[in-house]
């Protein structure tokens, strides 16, 4: 008798769990339906990294590129610097402004009343020229000589 019962209690159980695994399942589909729909057109990876490619005739070839973060980073904004470094391979993209080219994104938190061939008042910015700016509002600073 006490096998029929630890039985059916096991049976309970698994049926308890397919249901809440599929109810999750059919939420997750839902908000990937609500996202879709509020984001049409390209993935989101692919429309970020073509707001990558316009940069690379402004950055060298290869070699090293910094990228300003915003001073107390989000996770967003980090996941938006390692986007960048995908996109702009072979170029290595660092954190920072060690890199004689700096890109700054508009997330940076960077005024944008520097005109072109000007030094920065950011102090991240200290010793760069505004290089290149684009209509995505997307910057590239290179240290002056």
């Amino acid at each position: 008798m006490n096998h029929a019962i630890d039985r059916t209690r096991v049976l309970l159980a698994v049926l308890l769990l397919a249901s809440l695994g599929l109810r999750g399942s059919l939420l997750s589909i839902a908000t990937d339906r609500q996202f879709l729909a509020k984001n049409p057109g390209p993935d989101v990876i692919s429309r970020e990294a073509a707001r990558y490619q316009v940069l690379v005739a402004s950055l060298p070839g290869s070699g090293m590129v910094g990228y300003l973060l915003e001073e107390a980073p989000s996770s967003y904004a980090s996941l938006l610097f390692m986007l960048a470094q995908y996109a702009l391979t072979p170029r290595l993209v660092v954190s920072g402004t060690g890199a004689d080219y700096v890109i700054v994104p508009p997330e940076a938190g960077v005024a944008d009343d520097v005109e072109h061939g000007k030094v920065s008042e950011d102090p991240r910015l200290r010793g760069f020229i505004l290089y290149e700016r684009f209509p995505n509002g997307m910057r590239v600073f290179r240290r002056s000589q």
